[in-house]
């Protein structure tokens, strides 16, 4: 008898045992639990939404050919949408779910920052994937997830990375927009025209029709022209970003620089027969701006060193770095033969 109680005792122990390990393990094994934030398949990808609770705008980034495009009007900064794609979605490993203690709060703060994702591949209406993105864990090396329906959030990690994953999940509109106005290889381009209102005698037009190359411009078609030159020229149009949004200058200042008279115009027109065109403006100076006097202390009338500007396939004003594009914003006078030879023997003499 007592020997069949001892064999019963063990029996119960044994499966109160597995009963509270089976348990244990639901909430700290992946494989139990079987929940999972990757998206294995990113080449499928077709859209991604994007919001913050407390975010005025959500961010849509959908799959036009090649390329990605934000909230349906600007060109997306590619290698950011692809780091995120491809860096980012399949390689998030589930590292067990958010300690007990931590939860609630862990809870109560995504409900007010958390920033949830639909990814979508071949239904544009149903989601492939969704979850929502918290904040760092207590030692910065994970981040908290949560799906909807999960009983807890989870402690989510990339292999290899020492850091947390919320900084990938962009819910500024700003911060996704390709900073690219120019990006055409030479071969590709069939004109540019450079315009400057002030000074017609200045402007030129670059023709390229295969391996030829001619230039004309408002006097007439000049003979004296440096080839080399105007090959060097139409290399700078493979990359030419802007420095930023002209949100950080005030609205009315914007408005009032847009009524007046461009300081260059430029357009380039590819083989496929796209055209990019931008035009640039002198930008005030302000009281505030450091450093922008002449040699006899009076303050500039215009910013040196930026401009404003408007192009044809962006929605909204940016602003451009003088040091970037002055390489562009040159006279015809900079192709005549003799002037570039006086360039060369300045670089020689350096």
């Amino acid at each position: 008898m007592r020997t069949r109680l001892i064999i019963v005792f063990l029996i119960i122990g044994s499966l109160a045992l597995y009963f509270f390990l089976s348990q244990r393990n639901k909430y700290t094994t992946v494989e139990d639990e079987d929940i999972t934030f990757a998206f294995e398949k990113p080449e499928e990808i077709t859209k991604i939404f994007i919001a913050q609770r407390n975010s005025d705008i959500p961010i849509t980034i959908e799959k036009k050919g090649d390329d990605w495009v934000i909230n349906g009007k600007y060109p997306a900064w590619k290698k950011k949408v692809e780091f995120l794609v491809y860096e980012t979605f399949p390689k998030i490993k589930v590292k067990g779910p958010a300690p007990k203690a931590a939860r609630a709060n862990v809870i109560s703060k995504m409900a007010v920052t958390g920033i949830k994702v639909e990814i979508y591949t071949d239904d544009p209406s149903k989601p492939a994937s969704e979850y929502y993105v918290g904040q760092a864990t207590s030692n910065m090396l994970g981040t908290y997830f949560w799906k909807e329906g999960a009983k807890t959030p989870y402690v989510v990690y990339i292999p290899g990375l020492d850091g947390y994953l919320t900084p990938r999940y962009i819910y500024n509109e700003d911060e996704w927009i390709s900073r690219t106005i120019f990006s055409e290889p030479r071969e590709d381009i069939k004109r540019i025209s450079v315009e400057y209102p002030a000074n017609k005698m200045s402007g030129f037009v670059i023709t390229q029709l295969d391996s030829t190359i001619e230039i004309s411009t408002d006097p007439g078609n000049p003979t004296d022209i440096n080839i080399k030159a105007v090959r060097s020229f139409i290399n700078h149009f493979e990359k030419l970003n802007f420095e930023g949004f002209a949100s950080i200058y005030k609205d009315s200042v914007v408005k009032a620089i847009l009524e007046t008279t461009p300081f260059v115009k430029v357009e380039l027109e590819n083989k496929a027969g796209k055209i990019v065109s931008m035009e640039a403006y002198y930008l005030p100076t302000y009281d505030k701006m450091h450093g922008l006097y002449d040699n006899e202390g009076n303050m500039l009338k215009y910013d040196p060193n930026r401009f404003l500007a408007v192009v044809n396939n962006m929605k909204v004003p940016v602003v451009i770095q003088d040091y970037t594009f002055r390489k562009v914003f040159v006279d015809y006078k900079d192709f005549l033969l003799r002037n570039a030879i006086k360039v060369e023997s300045a670089k020689s003499l350096q």
